[in-house]
């Protein structure tokens, strides 16, 4: 019901009550949404995972495994939906101060 009286002018925000809304009010709508994919390298896949550290031995590789899956499926959909899907948007953050405070 919220989504029926979305129009194109309104915010997302404004139609999100915290505490009430769901996920079942906001519908996933491909021909005008995209995957962003923030800062994602490929020197995040060469870490060595012989060191214990858990980012480096697990995080790492499942957060590469978990992103080409999903990459993947968004752009199954995309060349496989008449035009129907979404796009893929890869792009990094770049800190401009030496302690990153603008980032």
């Amino acid at each position: 019901e919220i989504m029926a009286s979305f129009a194109t002018s309104t915010s997302l925000r404004s139609l999100v009550n915290p505490g009430v809304s769901s996920r079942k009010d906001f519908l996933i709508r491909p021909p005008s949404m995209a995957l962003l994919v923030i800062d994602v390298q490929e020197s995040l896949t060469k870490v060595d995972a012989s060191n214990g550290n858990y980012k480096n031995a697990i995080g790492f590789p499942r957060m590469i495994k978990n992103t080409k899956r999903l990459v993947d499926a968004v752009r199954f959909n995309r060349d496989n939906r008449d035009g129907c899907g979404s796009e893929v948007i890869f792009t990094y953050l770049e800190a401009l101060t030496d302690d990153s405070r603008d980032v």
